[in-house]
């Protein structure tokens, strides 16, 4: 917040003395407006010394006492013991700097405490030194915990980021650099190979070529984990249901892929949405669920797509579990990113079920398809 500068004299002039000290606060007449707005509105002094609290405030300061109770410094009591040295301060700090006053404290709420930003205005004595502050208090809670997750998010996102990008390096050292090295070797000790042997070379050429087919087949597998081109070869429907086939013949549990509905032009960001969400859901019930069987189904209708992966494993209980994963909550950030819904239902002992519903933009908004030329428009 922005330091209000000291006004000149003509403003102090208009700024003076608001409350007398002979005169009681609440029985001006224009209290009672005040206690009629549902946002709490106060008027503190420089030594955040009380004046005036409206209704609203008082509900939240009072801690159950009688309304009105709390002058003074008495509302400082509801604001948490590690923030009153810090309330006062900035109220003091205000004061002799002539600026705004914009500070955070917790205030008591019950058996917990919640965050509120006080924001008010300095009103000047005709000498021009702060006489009070008129301003009022935001909750804030809820803007600050999003933050929070936010910042908790962004952190996750990097750690996976990092733990992606060392996965792929050891994948081009361990496997395909290896790979590239036992195909030079082997290439070399044809040339070399003395005396000259049709069958000798036409045998080297082939683990030469066998070796040279997993290259190309572990380059391909790394790139389609990258990004999926299959999606726009192939289309949605088609791609999640191969990749449900890959899922099953890697882990030897059956996946069943159901499609519903008419395919219909899918956005490109959606797609990937989808694409990602079903991958993620698949290898956590793979491996955590222990079920004997995954089912997913894919459902068109005309302004969404709904996708449901479901497996009959051990299941957990979301409440002490809820979006602290990575996993689960990269799903949800992905889901609600285009607009979608996302939703986990689970119980111990009864499997768990994973939904995300993504609209479908009409032909007039310009939505890009990911279904191939010859799908179904």
């Amino acid at each position: 917040m922005p330091a209000r500068t000291r006004p000149d004299s003509s403003a102090s002039r208009n700024r003076r003395q608001l409350i007398p000290d002979t005169v009681d606060v609440r029985s001006l007449p224009w209290t009672e407006l005040l206690d009629l707005v549902p946002a709490p509105l106060w008027i503190i002094g420089p030594q955040a010394n009380l004046w005036f609290g409206n209704t609203a405030w008082q509900a939240i300061t009072s801690g159950g006492a009688e309304p009105f109770t709390r002058s003074g410094t008495e509302w400082l009591l509801a604001v948490h013991e590690d923030d009153r040295r810090h309330a006062v301060t900035a109220f003091r700090s205000a004061a002799a700097n002539r600026q705004w006053i914009d500070v955070v404290a917790r205030l008591r709420a019950g058996e917990e405490y919640r965050q509120w930003s006080l924001i008010g205005s300095p009103y000047y004595t005709p000498a021009g030194d702060v006489e009070m502050f008129v301003g009022a208090a935001h909750d804030i809670t809820e803007a600050q915990e999003t933050q929070q997750r936010l910042r908790d998010l962004g952190g996750r996102l990097v750690a996976a980021q990092e733990s992606e990008r060392a996965r792929i390096a050891r994948e081009l050292h361990d496997d395909l650099a290896q790979r590239v090295a036992l195909l030079t070797t082997t290439l070399g000790s044809a040339v070399q190979t003395r005396p000259f042997s049709t069958g000798r070379a036409r045998r080297t050429l082939m683990a030469a070529c066998e070796t040279l087919h997993e290259i190309t087949s572990g380059i391909h597998l790394l790139s389609s984990e990258l990004h999926p081109p299959k999606l726009t070869l192939l289309g949605l429907g088609t791609t999640l249901k191969g990749l449900c086939d890959e899922v099953s013949a890697g882990s030897g549990i059956p996946v069943q892929f159901k499609e519903d509905g008419t395919p219909i032009a899918v956005p490109a960001d959606t797609a990937l949405c989808c694409f990602r969400v079903m991958q993620e859901a698949l290898q956590n019930a793979v491996k955590h669920s222990g079920g004997r069987r995954i089912d997913v189904r894919l459902r068109f209708d005309d302004i969404q797509l709904t996708l449901w992966i479901a497996d009959d494993g051990a299941g957990f209980e979301q409440t002490s579990v809820g979006d602290t994963g990575l996993g689960l909550m990269t799903m949800r950030e992905r889901v609600e990113l285009i607009g979608g819904r996302f939703r986990i239902i689970s119980e111990p002992g009864c499997g768990t079920l994973v939904e995300a519903v993504a609209p479908i933009p009409s032909a007039s908004t310009g939505g890009v398809s990911h279904e191939p030329s010859g799908a179904v428009p």
